[in-house]
Protein backbone atom coordinates (compact mmCIF):
# COMPACT_ATOMS: atom_id res chain seq x y z
CA UNK A 1 0.00 0.00 0.00
CA UNK A 2 2.79 2.44 0.88
CA UNK A 3 4.39 2.39 -2.55
CA UNK A 4 1.05 2.78 -4.30
CA UNK A 5 0.20 5.78 -2.11
CA UNK A 6 3.62 7.34 -2.73
CA UNK A 7 3.17 6.91 -6.49
CA UNK A 8 -0.19 8.68 -6.35
CA UNK A 9 1.30 11.56 -4.34
CA UNK A 10 4.16 11.90 -6.82
CA UNK A 11 1.87 11.85 -9.87
CA UNK A 12 -0.44 14.40 -8.28
CA UNK A 13 2.52 16.68 -7.61
CA UNK A 14 1.47 17.38 -4.04
CA UNK A 15 3.31 17.42 -0.76
CA UNK A 16 3.62 14.02 0.89
CA UNK A 17 0.63 13.42 3.14
CA UNK A 18 -0.44 10.29 4.92
CA UNK A 19 -3.81 8.73 4.13
CA UNK A 20 -4.78 9.70 7.69
CA UNK A 21 -4.11 13.38 6.97
CA UNK A 22 -6.27 13.19 3.87
CA UNK A 23 -9.06 11.48 5.80
CA UNK A 24 -8.91 14.17 8.48
CA UNK A 25 -9.07 16.91 5.85
CA UNK A 26 -12.01 15.16 4.20
CA UNK A 27 -14.02 14.96 7.42
CA UNK A 28 -13.19 18.50 8.48
CA UNK A 29 -14.06 19.99 5.10
CA UNK A 30 -17.30 18.04 4.76
CA UNK A 31 -18.53 19.06 8.20
CA UNK A 32 -17.61 22.70 7.60
CA UNK A 33 -19.57 22.55 4.35
CA UNK A 34 -22.65 21.53 6.32
CA UNK A 35 -22.73 17.87 5.33
CA UNK A 36 -24.43 15.86 8.05
CA UNK A 37 -22.19 13.71 10.29
CA UNK A 38 -23.92 10.47 9.26
CA UNK A 39 -23.05 11.06 5.60
CA UNK A 40 -19.48 11.99 6.56
CA UNK A 41 -19.17 8.76 8.57
CA UNK A 42 -20.45 6.63 5.70
CA UNK A 43 -18.36 8.32 3.01
CA UNK A 44 -15.24 8.41 5.18
CA UNK A 45 -15.50 4.79 6.23
CA UNK A 46 -15.97 5.29 9.95
CA UNK A 47 -17.91 2.61 11.83
CA UNK A 48 -20.34 5.03 13.37
CA UNK A 49 -21.33 8.66 13.68
CA UNK A 50 -20.04 8.75 17.25
CA UNK A 51 -16.46 8.45 16.05
CA UNK A 52 -16.90 11.35 13.65
CA UNK A 53 -18.51 13.48 16.33
CA UNK A 54 -15.86 12.62 18.93
CA UNK A 55 -12.92 13.61 16.77
CA UNK A 56 -14.29 16.11 14.25
CA UNK A 57 -17.26 17.96 15.77
CA UNK A 58 -14.99 20.97 16.38
CA UNK A 59 -15.02 21.53 12.62
CA UNK A 60 -18.71 22.33 12.70
CA UNK A 61 -18.07 25.21 15.11
CA UNK A 62 -14.76 26.55 13.83
CA UNK A 63 -14.51 27.27 10.10
CA UNK A 64 -10.81 28.12 10.37
CA UNK A 65 -9.61 24.59 11.17
CA UNK A 66 -9.12 23.54 7.55
CA UNK A 67 -7.51 26.88 6.70
CA UNK A 68 -4.93 26.41 9.46
CA UNK A 69 -4.23 22.77 8.58
CA UNK A 70 -3.88 23.28 4.85
CA UNK A 71 -2.80 26.94 4.63
CA UNK A 72 -5.83 28.03 2.62
CA UNK A 73 -7.54 31.44 2.53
Amino acid sequence: MGQVWNNVIERAGIEKLSPHCCRHGFATSMLQAGIDPKTVAVRGGWKDVGTVMKFYSHAMDDPTVTDVLFGTK
